[in-house]
């Protein structure tokens, strides 16, 4: 009985601490920005290097409409220069007017493939220092 009462308890412990709160607060990562390309076409970025993870890529498209319908693109590819031919992120491929991010969780030396046809585009690269 002693057993099954231990058991017991311990397993309760075990379900209060997995749905409880954390008692360390939350680290809130302040990133800054450190690169910026605007452009209206494809752009194969210089090397830039990051040393601390997440770091992000945000970008903004504003494709042209023709009849009510979006005819442009905004591809954005991430890779490393110590493997080129591995992508390490696609972090955009959108049709639609609009803005977003990518979190990236590597460091090292990477560049950026932008593939734009029709549309105006700003990206930029946002990382802690």
């Amino acid at each position: 009985m002693k057993r099954l009462s231990l058991s017991i308890l311990v397993l309760g412990v075990l379900l209060l601490s997995a749905c409880g709160a954390s008692s360390t607060p939350t680290k809130q990562v302040e990133l800054q920005l450190i690169k910026e390309w605007s452009g209206t076409g494809i752009k194969t970025t210089e090397p830039f290097t990051i040393t601390s993870k997440p770091w992000a890529i945000s970008w903004a498209n504003n494709p042209k409409v023709i009849g009510g319908q979006s005819m442009g693109i905004l591809q954005i590819m991430v890779y490393n220069t110590k493997n080129p031919d591995l992508l390490v992120a696609l972090a955009a491929n959108s049709m639609e007017r609009g803005s977003d991010s990518s979190y990236i969780y590597e460091t090292g030396t990477f560049y950026l493939t932008i593939n734009a046809a029709n549309t105006q585009w700003t990206v930029q690269v946002w990382a802690s220092q």
